[in-house]
């Protein structure tokens, strides 16, 4: 009975030191990885190519990188579902340009015009449209939308999470304006399938700024 015992602890000993060194195996690689994805931070999703400098931080480029897929790729899937093609799409808060690479590669969006303030979320942005070769498709506007032209001044960035970044509304002669406002209803759009928002609380000011866009196209 003892022999059959320590015979079990014995398996059961051999079986957690397998397991226990796979598993550190694993973390090793995956720290390896990681280290060399620092030097050149750029993941492969199907045919796209995103930059993510920080992966390791921002919580939109995490779950990109832990996933290894578009961030709300469920969203973007249903939308592809529903509607099929986007021929002209208008991107308002775009950050890194996520939903804009889903649209360009799985929905063959023609033209795809993009609106981000944030200096640095524009700046990968502008990284990602060049990897993928898209300059003839997607143009950027570093302005931020509103209900009149103005100034705004951003709030909430913070490089853990740079989605959070906001435009709010300032004064004349602020010494904190440093962000265009301008109206949607300034641009030329003759057409566009969908407009998509996202600038953190401002969405009603910016859709007061684009009544005239939105009953002249029709959008989603």
């Amino acid at each position: 009975m003892l022999q059959r015992f320590f015979q079990k602890l014995s398996l059961a000993t051999y079986r957690k030191t397998v397991t226990d060194n796979q598993q550190k195996i694993v973390d090793e690689l995956r720290h390896l990885h990681q280290q060399l994805f620092v030097n050149n931070p750029v993941l492969v999703v199907g045919n796209v190519k995103m930059h993510l400098p920080l992966f390791y931080i921002d919580h939109i480029q995490k779950i990109v990188y832990s996933t290894r897929n578009f961030y709300e790729i469920e969203t973007l899937q249903l939308l592809k579902k529903e509607f099929g093609q986007f021929e002209s799409v208008i991107d308002i808060g775009t950050n890194i340009g996520n939903h804009m690479l889903y649209w360009c590669s799985e929905m063959g969006a023609g033209k795809v015009m993009c609106f981000e303030p944030n200096d640095f979320n524009r700046t990968v942005l502008l990284k990602n449209i060049e990897l993928n070769h898209l300059e003839s498709i997607v143009t950027v506007q570093s302005c931020a939308l509103g209900s009149e032209s103005g100034k705004g001044v951003q709030s909430n960035f913070t490089l853990g999470n740079t989605g959070m970044n906001r435009v709010d509304k300032v004064g004349e002669g602020s010494a904190s304006s440093t962000t265009d406002i301008k109206k949607l209803d300034d641009f030329p759009v003759n057409k566009v399938n969908f407009i998509k928002i996202d600038v953190e609380g401002f969405e009603t000011e910016v859709l007061k700024g684009a009544l005239e866009t939105i009953k002249r196209c029709k959008p989603v």
